[in-house]
């Protein structure tokens, strides 16, 4: 058994350096979301790895599969502000104004600067004319 854990962490080690070097060096987000996930079916109980997963994914435009690896992130840091605010970026993208309002009023919470202001009043207008677009039909 600890035989077993040592070589999982020296794969998911080699397996980390493959991901720092397709994501920094090389720039290649698709081999770095391959290379991710790689390491999540190794450990599956490193959430960070989620994280990262979801912002490839975003870059990648793959936003509804980046809203899924930033939920399971969440499960475990409910207030990470990185996450939340991706949440929020994606649901704004995928036309979910309310909800990305949501999760706005509360980064708005953390936000000492008031730099989240103007981001949240855009997704207030759009989610304003959406209901203004419903009512129409």
């Amino acid at each position: 058994e600890v035989e077993e854990k040592v070589e999982r962490s020296e794969r998911i080690e080699a397996v980390r350096k493959k991901l720092t070097d397709y994501w920094n060096v090389k720039n290649d987000m698709a081999k770095a979301e391959e290379v991710c996930s790689e390491i999540i079916n190794i450990n599956p109980y490193l959430p960070e790895y989620f994280l990262k997963r979801a912002l490839i994914r975003e870059n990648l435009s793959k936003d509804a599969d980046a809203l899924k690896d930033a939920a399971l992130y969440q499960h475990v840091y409910p207030f990470s502000l990185e996450a939340l605010s991706l949440q929020a970026r994606l649901l704004e993208k995928s036309g979910k104004h309310e909800e990305s309002l949501k999760v706005l009023q509360l980064l708005m919470a953390f936000d000492k600067d008031g730099n989240l202001l103007e981001d949240y009043n855009r997704v207030k207008s759009l989610a304003t004319q959406s209901k203004k677009q419903i009512k129409k039909k």
